[in-house]
Formats: C-alpha cells, structure tokens, sequence
C-alpha cells in the first residue's frame, strides 16, 4: 500500500496502521512518524505499583476492543526478571510512540491449552537458557505471567500449568478481573503452524495482538 501511494492518498489510516511503511517509502523519520499517530502520549515510568499492558483488537464478530491488563510483579521471587521488565518501561521499549519496533505483541493463543504467548522485548536481558527456569519457585497458575528463558517470549497462562514450574519463568499475576481481556484473546483467529525444530502444531493468531508496556500505579 505504502508503494503504491497510499500514505498520502489514504494518509489517516496509514498512518494509523502502518506508519513505518509509510517513513520508509516517503523517507520521513521514524520519530517523524510516531508523532503523526494518534495514540496516547509515551508510557508511564512509575513501577512502584506493577505494570500494565495496553491492547486492541478486533473481535470475530467484528467489535473493537480496547483494554489494560495489569500485572503485580514479584520482585522477591524472580528480581532480575522484574528488572528487566523495569527496564523495558523506563526505556520506553514498548511504549505508545514505539511503533516500530514490533518487539511487543501476542503471537500465539491456545484456548484448550491455556496459553497466550507473545514477544516482550528486553525480557531476555534476565538471561538463562531455554528449558531451564532461572529464579522463582512461583508456581504456574492461571493469571501467571512469565518468560521463556533465552529469548523475550512473553507467557500468560490461562489454565494452571505445574509442569512450567522447572522451565519457565514466572514474574508475576494479573489481577483475575482483567483475565477476562486476556480470555477474550482466546477466541481470535488462528492459523496453524508447525515448529520445524519442535513438530509441534501451534495457533498462531492471523493478526499480532500489539501491546503498550507502563508503569501500572493503580495496580
């Protein structure tokens, strides 16, 4: 679309949906960009309380959604988990301007399973390798949030999942009011996908679900 001029013919919605596009094709700055997108104003860096993030999404049905679903974190059980989340919001990693990133997104939901997994970038500074959890004895209930060590996969449970406690690494819980967002993730279109290393067949959502990363003092 960028290509073929619609950043200026369809400025509104380009900019909107696809203004990295648009600043490569027509050689604005990426800053140049963020600021022609109306969204809110750069995250906020208060931690104090925990953090929340900010999604929307279009329904099955064909309703648009915005919600915020807010995580305590647990700093006494997984310390350099948390600070590296402390550190994607200070950074501004995923905040409301950071449009071109595409680090922060839900990729993946299983309803029968009990999973929604997405990329939190800079959740992997907190090190360790896949397969291994790196600190915590936090068990794996539903509302649990984690990471998969080794890499910035960002976990929410659904469903309790004990057998996570040894490979996963949980950082904290989101309140069960806004795990009603998170279930509504659930029902969002799918395609299937075959890992080529794992074989195994993965539900990975049409269109990434984008989210904000803020400090969340009202958690």
């Amino acid at each position: 679309w960028a290509f073929g001029g619609e950043s200026e013919t369809n400025a509104g919605f380009m900019q909107q949906s696809c203004p990295c596009a648009c600043a490569a094709v027509t050689g604005q700055s990426t800053a140049a960009a963020a600021v022609a997108v109306a969204v809110a104003a750069v995250a906020a860096t208060d931690v104090s309380g925990g953090v929340a993030l900010g999604m929307s999404w279009t329904s099955p049905g064909g309703a648009h959604r915005t919600v915020r679903v807010r995580i305590t974190l647990d700093a006494a059980d997984a310390p350099k988990a948390v600070a590296a989340v402390h550190a994607a919001v200070r950074e501004g990693t995923c905040a409301a301007g950071a449009v071109c990133g595409g680090g922060c997104h839900f990729h993946r939901v299983e309803p029968e399973y009990g999973l929604v997994q997405g990329n939190l970038a800079g959740i992997g500074k907190a090190g360790g390798a896949f397969g291994k959890r790196t600190e915590g004895t936090a068990t794996w209930r539903r509302g649990t949030a984690g990471y998969i060590p080794g890499g910035d996969n960002l976990l929410i449970a659904t469903k309790a999942h004990p057998e996570w406690d040894a490979s996963f690494t949980a950082i904290g819980t989101i309140a069960e009011e806004d795990m009603a967002a998170v279930d509504e993730m659930l029902s969002l279109h799918t395609e299937p996908f075959v890992h080529p290393e794992y074989k195994t067949t993965m539900a990975m959502l049409k269109t990434k679900v984008k989210f904000t990363l803020e400090g969340g003092v009202d958690v």
